[in-house]
């Protein structure tokens, strides 16, 4: 397979996350700050750097 399968493949894997697409779906009206992220997730501060990762 080639780098950009593997690379596509990452890409939905990530997107397969609800949280993450929430976050991105946030992110897509504009800055947010990592609060902002996690409060209507119900998430605590912490575990945003590692849904997002």
């Amino acid at each position: 397979m080639g780098k950009y399968v593997l690379d596509l493949d990452m890409v939905f894997l990530a997107l397969a996350h609800p949280t993450r697409r929430a976050m991105l779906a946030r992110l897509g009206q504009g800055e947010a700050t990592v609060g902002e992220l996690a409060e209507p997730l119900g998430i605590s501060l912490p575990a945003v750097p590692s849904i997002s990762r």
